[in-house]
């Protein structure tokens, strides 16, 4: 008797060994699933996440630049950009200084870039520079702001009370310049003077564009691509 329930209940033993195997494999399985599902939703969500954080500085760039930094608010910013709310501390950690940081570096980015879009099809240093000057003057009656033309309104505001941003805008500027003395130095100009040329072709043009925008008159550009043209024949010159 004893024997029969023995056998009787190894089947059962078994059995439910089984099932146990068989639900361990399953759960395995839906493991591996739901794993791949979240990795793949990361992975499509990547993008996106890219997308917001370079909207928020674009955004926040653009009113930097055209408003300034205490002028700008942060709800301001989340409402132009379309970006849901806490974003902005997820991907700037550092508050509104972190992403005054990230704006001017965007913006400092976006004006080398036109720098060296518009000097690169002319051979002729003057030329070239004339050029760039040319299409900030376009940009300037197309839109009567600074956007993407300078960041001397962060530099400004900031100068004093952030040496971090102080730092951030300063290397901007020098960027700016050595661009221009690269362009020098190709147009026949020796090393010392091209540095210098280019640090008082960015000078002039910087306070170009401020009395330009200030005054709504574009004639401070005109004027400062002429004295721009005259400097560098001299020097070409010798």
């Amino acid at each position: 008797m004893a024997l029969l329930q023995i056998s009787n209940r190894t089947p059962g033993i078994m059995g439910s060994k089984r099932r146990n195997i068989r639900l361990l494999d399953i759960k395995k399985r839906i493991g591996y699933y739901i794993d791949r599902s979240v990795y793949m939703l990361t992975q499509e969500m990547q993008p996106m996440k890219s997308n917001v954080k370079q909207k928020i500085i674009e955004t926040a760039s653009e009113l930097f630049q055209i408003k300034g930094i205490g002028a700008t608010g942060l709800s301001e910013i989340l409402q132009r950009s379309g970006a849901p709310k806490g974003s902005l501390y997820y991907y700037f950690p550092g508050g509104k200084e972190a992403l005054v940081e990230a704006a001017a570096e965007n913006a400092a980015r976006i004006i080398c870039e036109k720098i060296q879009e518009g000097m690169a099809d002319e051979k002729d240093p003057v030329h070239a520079v004339q050029h760039v000057i040319e299409e900030m003057e376009k940009a300037l009656s197309r839109e009567g702001r600074l956007h993407n033309l300078s960041i001397s309104l962060i530099a400004l505001e900031t100068y004093l009370s952030d040496d971090r941003l102080r730092g951030v805008c300063h290397k901007a500027f020098l960027a700016m310049e050595r661009l221009y003395a690269e362009r020098m130095k190709l147009g026949g100009i020796p090393s010392p003077e091209a540095e210098e040329l280019g640090c008082v072709i960015q000078s002039l043009i910087e306070g170009a564009l401020i009395l330009s925008v200030t005054g709504r008159d574009n004639r401070p550009l005109r004027a400062a691509g002429m004295q721009v043209a005259w400097l560098i024949r001299r020097h070409q010159q010798g």
